[in-house]
């Protein structure tokens, strides 16, 4: 299974990884005992910088077995020019 990563950067060139830019956690909900949680994600690549760099934006929802939200996380990375 391709990550999120690879399927958002699928078709564009990018080097290796430079590093986090920014980190947002929210917490939306409780996680019980014996709750059943699981893990949705997105990504975008929000520009290429005028050196190259491509940053991307990652959102991570975690999810209970209602579907309900119980954590929305939202990270900025940062690639190399190729």
């Amino acid at each position: 299974m391709m990550s999120i990563v690879e399927q958002v950067l699928a078709g564009h060139p990018v080097g290796k990884f430079a590093g986090m830019i920014n980190i947002d956690a929210k917490i939306k909900g409780s996680v019980f005992v014996g709750d059943t949680i699981h893990v949705e994600g997105l990504g975008v690549i929000k520009t290429v910088t005028s050196k190259g760099f491509t940053v991307v934006t990652l959102l991570h929802n975690v999810m209970n077995q209602h579907g309900d939200l119980l954590l929305e996380f939202t990270e900025t990375v940062l690639f190399r020019a190729p």
